[in-house]
């Protein structure tokens, strides 16, 4: 009953599916080659990095669905990869030239790695209800963090909230 070209078609579409299947099991096993490789300070420090190119999907392939971050500090916790990248968000908005610069990562053997690192950026938006002040900021901070088949699951932000406040009003 099909005519020649719906065949055609239908084998093009049947030949197209097949290779979007072949090629996302590819990527998947390619992920999980590339994660048993890394250690789990490296696969902590893929999130920083992954903020640093704006590359907010990345970031969330590494944290898993049911991520819970607390932020010590402003008494937020941040559940999933979703609320993950409104964070970055959030300091983006209020430093659209942030970075940040890892100084240290320690692992240990049961799956928790401390990262210290700064955050940098100039304050050139809005941020924490305040308008902007083009001042210049330093923040240091330390995530403890807990990382279970390759992904962040939970973890503790820490870092001094008065830094900040002095440093956009001093």
């Amino acid at each position: 009953p099909y005519s020649q070209i719906g065949k055609t078609a239908l084998s093009m579409i049947y030949f197209q599916t097949l290779n979007r299947i072949m090629w996302k099991e590819k990527i998947r096993k390619v992920r999980k080659v590339i994660m048993t490789e890394l250690t789990n300070g490296q696969i902590a420090t893929k999130t920083y990095e992954a903020f640093n190119t704006r590359d907010f999907e990345s970031a969330a392939i590494w944290v898993h669905d049911h991520l819970e971050f607390t932020d010590v500090a402003a008494g937020k916790v941040y559940k999933g990869p979703d609320e993950m990248i409104g964070q970055y968000g959030e300091w983006l908005e209020g430093f659209s030239d942030g970075h940040v610069e890892i100084t240290n990562v320690i692992e240990s053997n049961d799956g928790w790695v401390v990262v210290e690192f700064t955050v940098y950026g100039t304050n050139d938006g809005s941020f924490m209800g305040k308008p902007p002040t083009n001042k210049k900021v330093a923040l240091h901070s330390c995530d403890v963090l807990h990382i279970t088949d390759g992904k962040v699951d939970r973890g503790r932000g820490y870092f001094d909230s008065n830094a900040v406040t002095i440093q956009l009003e001093g």
